[in-house]
């Protein structure tokens, strides 16, 4: 008699069950971990920028400000509502916390993409002096997903020394 080689239909079958288990599984958890990665990401990247500002003020011992920006060309660059459409890092020179026709933008970034949501509570803009302390008071900025999962949130803190801080924690509006 002759051998058979291949499956039975019950072994295809046990398979395939096998196979919708693990992806009815798998499949939200990698939705949980690409929104949670992204949401690191772009925090990192503000926490980044702050501490940049924070050295260019610093280093040219003179105020340097972030500030919302949707167009960091605009004469104003300073004219976003919202963080989450992006910001702005600029040497304040005359030192009078809004952005003058011929200061130097040193840093932009563009809108925040993927679903995720940046707040700012306390000022509307991040002022660093020349000795790199804060000229405002406690700012906090804040990263959620767009489905206000609290799961996925991160915080930057600014100590009033000037130190930002990453952490994850708090809720969601």
């Amino acid at each position: 008699m002759k051998s058979q080689r291949g499956f039975t239909v019950i072994e295809l079958m046990i398979t395939i069950l096998v196979l919708a288990l693990l992806a009815t599984v798998g499949v939200p958890s990698f939705g949980q971990f690409v929104t949670n990665n992204r949401i690191t990401t772009q925090a990192n990247g503000l926490h980044a920028d702050i501490l940049y500002a924070r050295s260019e003020a610093v280093k040219r011992d003179t105020q340097v400000v972030i500030c919302r920006s949707s167009n960091p060309g605009a004469t104003n660059p300073c004219n976003a509502t919202t963080w989450g459409q992006g910001w702005v890092v600029f040497v304040d020179s005359n030192e009078d916390d809004i952005y003058t026709a011929g200061e130097t933008i040193i840093k932009a970034q563009d809108q925040l993409l993927g679903g995720v949501n940046l707040s700012l509570s306390g000022p509307t803009r991040i002022i660093y002096q020349g000795d790199g302390r804060l000229a405002v008071t406690n700012p906090t900025f804040k990263f959620c997903s767009a489905d206000n999962d609290n799961q996925y949130t991160r915080e930057i803190d600014i100590s009033p020394l000037g130190t930002p801080k990453v952490a994850r924690k708090g809720t969601c509006p």
